[in-house]
């Protein structure tokens, strides 16, 4: 039997029935830019999928992914200032600050990968590597321990946030605990670093996102 999840150009991925044990939704907020990485993985096989439509043909815990190109992003000065909440930026919005160009626009190349687990049919044991091999990437190393990987590494000093408030960073190894949290949880961070190439962009931002189920079903 085969098992088809329809995903519309929002990435908002939907359980098609009780055939799946999951959240009732699980999103992918990556708007409809062009995808790259989309890819799934389980611990008997793994594979890549294209959009609207993944399909899943055994039973299984799976792990999938998608990313956007990287792009870059002209911000205005008063349309930055209205972005500074996020997390990601203030690394940014202080340099500015600091070298007085709060009135200058910025440009930041942006690039966004989101992954999520997935049940489908019964539950079995799974002792899957669950790495997709995202250039920013979650790893979830026990069901209450989170681990940052950039280019394939753990990073350390990297603010996470759970369903849109700060969590904490992570620590030397690269992990931050999620104990103690229950139900679904979004879980978000990014990396900033300044561009090399400033006729291009002034900075770029790698953002990795994480959708897990309830704590039992991690």
């Amino acid at each position: 039997m085969e098992f088809f999840l329809a995903l519309s150009f929002a990435l908002f991925l939907t359980p098609p029935s009780h055939e799946t044990s999951a959240p009732a939704r699980i999103e992918f907020k990556l708007g409809d830019a062009n995808l790259i990485h989309t890819r799934w993985k389980s611990g008997a096989a793994r594979g890549e999928w294209i959009a609207p439509r993944l399909v899943l043909s055994q039973p299984g815990k799976y792990w999938i992914s998608a990313g956007t190109k990287s792009r870059v992003k002209r911000y205005a000065p008063l349309d930055f200032d209205a972005l500074s909440g996020r997390q990601s930026l203030d690394l940014i919005v202080e340099y500015r600050k600091k070298y007085k160009l709060t009135a200058q626009p910025v440009r930041i190349l942006e690039s966004d990968f989101a992954k999520t687990l997935l049940h489908v049919g019964p539950r079995k044991p799974d002792e899957s590597n669950q790495i997709l091999n995202l250039p920013i990437e979650f790893e979830l190393r026990y069901p209450t321990l989170l681990q940052l990987n950039f280019r394939g590494k753990p990073i350390a000093g990297i603010a996470v946030l759970v369903n849109g408030k700060r969590l904490g960073v992570t620590n030397g190894a690269g992990q931050i605990p999620i104990a103690g949290l229950d139900g679904k949880l979004e879980i978000a961070a990014s990396v900033v670093r300044a561009y090399p190439d400033h006729t291009t962009a002034d900075w770029e931002v790698f953002t990795a996102t994480l959708t897990l189920p309830e704590l039992s079903l991690r």
